[in-house]
């Protein structure tokens, strides 16, 4: 069967059929693909880490949880006002 048969024919199946292949599919495909294999040791993974540390963190305060819920009490509030 060709590729442009077996396209067509995934069309014609029910929807738990095209879910029972699309399992059989990534089944063959994660036994048939190698693993991956980090080449970065533990230690440049280590550094990679320090280095991100706090990357993501905004100057100044965090917004707690209290005070979002105010926020967006208020803003719904204005909104249907």
């Amino acid at each position: 069967m060709l590729l442009n048969d077996m396209k067509r024919a995934v069309l014609t199946l029910s929807v738990p059929e095209q879910l029972e292949l699309l399992e059989t599919v990534t089944r063959s495909l994660r036994t048939s693909l190698p693993t991956p294999v980090s080449h970065v040791s533990i230690h440049e993974r280590e550094a990679i880490v320090d280095q991100l540390f706090g990357a993501l963190v905004m100057p100044g305060k965090t917004t707690t949880d209290e005070q979002i819920r105010h926020d967006y009490d208020e803003y719904l509030s204005r909104k249907y006002s």
